[in-house]
């Protein structure tokens, strides 16, 4: 079970904008919060926790990868973007999409996704090391050599 960051976070409500689904079972002591993740048709539970406080609140962290890629291979790193959207969005995050280059540099692109928690990111990215949907994206981008490099970072959004 993931644990919850109480410091600098964010109100349950927001995380609805994201596309999670929080339920408190009561209005009083104790508050049970379920995050549920719908992904097409099915829908999962990536998160919950029982609390003793009523205000309690969860930190979202967004990741933002700027990735330098081959611009002769657009598509084939379009190929590595649409494997890797489900892949986020199975393992509880909320995947806000790749952007591809348009108008200006033509060698950089962006994917944007987020998830309840810094713990909860960890959690995905130690277990997408051992799922072999994942690896086989991995080994995708090194055999097509359409990533360059990346640059990740971690933002809080702020949706008030």
């Amino acid at each position: 079970m993931l644990s919850i960051d109480k410091s600098e976070v964010y109100k349950t409500n927001n995380l609805e904008q994201l596309g999670f689904r929080v339920f408190n079972a009561k209005r009083k002591e104790p508050l049970l919060i379920i995050l549920i993740h719908k992904v097409g048709e099915l829908e999962k539970v990536v998160y919950s926790q029982l609390f003793k406080a009523v205000n309690v609140e969860v930190k979202v962290v967004t990741c933002h990868i700027k990735y330098i890629i081959d611009a002769n291979k657009v598509s084939e790193f379009e190929h590595y973007a649409k494997l890797w959207i489900p892949l986020v969005n199975r393992f509880g995050g909320q995947h806000h999409g790749y952007f591809l280059p348009s108008e200006g540099a033509s060698n950089v692109a962006l994917a944007l996704f987020s998830f309840p928690s810094l713990a909860a990111y960890e959690v995905y990215r130690n277990d997408s090391f051992k799922d072999d949907e994942c690896m086989a994206a991995f080994a995708y981008a090194k055999k097509t050599q359409c990533v360059i490099s990346y640059e990740r970072n971690f933002f809080k959004p702020v949706f008030e």
